[in-house]
């Protein structure tokens, strides 16, 4: 188009089931790439993140927290998933350095067994999901990564950071548009 014109444009609409408008409940494992101590940009992307899934969270909601590298593993689960737990959980894995560290394949294997333990057989395909977060690329644990995901779960990753998914800067966030377009893109069958 070079100029000003009029054009006809259509949109067809398809509604899906939702019950009294409310979504239906997440079960969510949150894995957290702490293997080498966060920067603290990496660290406060974090908490933002963890505080948008705590203050979207709703009564049905299933969401935990899991850790790679020392003092990691299950940090944080069910009821629990609230600021202050959090924030002590945080500050452990990037304070305690010694000790069993977790790899980051067992730690998403964990979040998995949470997720999966906790699902409900008749909630929407799209509800369960584990997230990994790696505040740097994830290299040769990629493939890794990508076997485990083919386990029948939609695993997300974010290695670019987090800004644009929770926006730190401004009061709105994007998590729960992205579930739902996580969610519209397994419903359609095509993803890879």
């Amino acid at each position: 188009i070079t100029s000003a014109r009029r054009m006809l444009l259509q949109v067809g609409l398809q509604a899906t089931p939702r019950y009294s408008g409310r979504r239906p409940a997440m079960n969510v494992g949150i894995v957290v790439d702490a293997r080498e101590p966060l920067d603290a940009a990496a660290l406060e992307h974090v908490r933002t993140l963890l505080s948008a899934f705590a203050a979207a969270r709703d009564p049905n909601d299933k969401l935990s927290l899991f850790a790679a590298g020392p003092a990691g593993g299950a940090l944080v689960t069910g009821e629990a998933f609230r600021h202050g737990p959090l924030s002590v959980a945080l500050q452990r894995v990037q304070t305690e350095r010694s000790g069993i560290s977790v790899s980051l394949p067992d730690a998403l294997q964990a979040a998995l067994q949470q997720v999966r333990g906790g699902g409900d057989p008749v909630s929407p395909l799209g509800s369960s999901v584990a997230i990994v977060v790696a505040p740097r690329s994830l290299g040769a644990e990629l493939a890794r990564l990508e076997a485990i995901a083919h386990d029948a779960l939609p695993i997300a990753v974010f290695c670019d950071g987090f800004r644009y998914h929770v926006m730190p800067e401004r009061a709105e966030c994007r998590l729960g548009d992205d579930l739902y377009k996580r969610r519209a893109i397994v419903q359609s069958g095509r993803m890879h």
